[in-house]
């Protein structure tokens, strides 16, 4: 979900890895659509902890430049 102009969140299980590395796949993903130079950031969530609990915890963080 977009919960701002400039800020993707992605939902994933957490298999107690870091996330960064599919923080910074969604960004060659948004590269490829359009969102090159659009300044974004990628946030991986929880996506469990959210729906059961209402937490946002995150599992990894990008810049995409």
């Amino acid at each position: 979900m977009w919960s701002t102009a400039t800020t993707l969140k992605l939902g994933m299980l957490d298999n107690g890895r870091n996330r960064d590395g599919f923080a910074e796949y969604a960004c060659q993903v948004l590269h490829e659509r359009g969102f090159k130079g659009k300044k974004i950031t990628v946030h991986i969530i929880d996506i469990i902890k959210l729906t059961r609990k209402n937490k946002w915890e995150k599992l990894g963080e990008t810049h995409c430049e």
